[in-house]
């Protein structure tokens, strides 16, 4: 017998999420800009020359292209795009920390697109 269940939405603790880097450094969301900047960089973004906005979105882009190989691609190399997807989730989520800590997080200042993500981040 089939059972309807109610869809719960999945809470990331930002707090213990984290990855090593190639120099065995500890990355995670709250680490400092230094270390994030070069982070992004070795993606190969250059942070200097986009917008916040363009850097969060192109993340999400690469978090939407990892989750496409590892569930419908069928390639075997699942444990590397795991780790794809940890690294990609801590940069994308300190991003979004950045923007909420640019807007002082009060909601009244963000644009409505931040307001819903942060509203609704508990």
């Amino acid at each position: 017998m089939l059972e309807k269940k109610r869809y719960q939405k999945k809470s990331i603790d930002i707090n213990a999420i984290h990855y090593y880097n190639d120099n065995g450094e500890k990355v995670c969301v709250f680490s400092n800009y230094q270390l994030i900047l070069s982070e992004i960089r070795l993606l190969g973004f250059e942070p200097s020359d986009l917008s916040i906005k363009e850097i969060k979105s192109s993340i999400s882009q690469l978090l939407l292209d990892n989750y496409m190989e590892m569930n419908f691609e069928g390639k075997d190399a699942c444990k590397l795009e795991k780790e794809k997807k940890i690294k990609y989730t801590v940069l994308y989520f300190h991003i979004k920390e950045l923007l909420y800590w640019m807007y002082d997080f009060d909601p009244k200042k963000m644009p409505s697109d931040l307001q819903v993500d942060f509203k609704y981040r508990d």
